[in-house]
């Protein structure tokens, strides 16, 4: 949670209006609601892709860059999770690893889940991670790599289910 909350608008150019309990939060919430599903090809490390989301709280997100946030200005330490809904023919057994990326590498705070495949239609994953040191203009994204012979790709749905979060915890002026 940020301590000084109204440092932390003024910085940004917002307004703090009475009542407003929104800066108890600065981050960002994203989902893929209303977006048609993403299909990922197996062997191909491919981001996912994000409509803007139920909240963004400092200038996070673009529509431009729609698979990547960018820290905004003051924030030094963010925690993160991220959840995926997708579907195929699976068999079970098949591997998909699933990463956060800060600046194009795996964030080192959570590192790479491989998370093996259920025999069934929809598989739902969650991951979440500890605080982590980040610098404004640093990028974070989640990345898909499946490992699926029997299937050329998967799916991600376009849902409110496949959702991606950043919160700040520490803040410097």
């Amino acid at each position: 949670m940020i301590i000084d909350h109204k440092r932390f608008r003024e910085k940004l150019g917002g307004q703090l209006v009475p009542g407003d309990m929104s800066r108890d939060f600065i981050g960002v919430n994203l989902s893929r609601s209303g977006l048609a599903s993403q299909i990922l090809p197996t062997f191909f490390q491919t981001k996912i892709n994000w409509a803007a989301g139920a909240y963004d709280i400092g200038g996070w997100f673009s529509a431009g860059s729609p698979t990547i946030v960018t820290v905004p200005v003051g924030v030094t330490r963010v925690r993160s999770f991220y959840s995926v809904l997708f579907t195929g023919a699976f068999i079970g057994g098949e591997l998909i690893f699933l990463t956060q990326r800060l600046n194009g590498i795996t964030n080192v705070a959570e590192g790479q889940t491989v998370f093996p495949v259920a025999a069934a239609f929809f598989n739902l994953w969650v991951a979440t991670t500890g605080p982590y040191d980040v610098t404004p203009g640093d990028t974070i994204s989640v990345q898909m790599f499946p490992i699926l012979p029997t299937l050329p790709s998967l799916s991600v749905f376009g849902s409110a289910d496949t959702a991606f979060g950043v919160e700040a915890v520490t803040m410097e002026f």
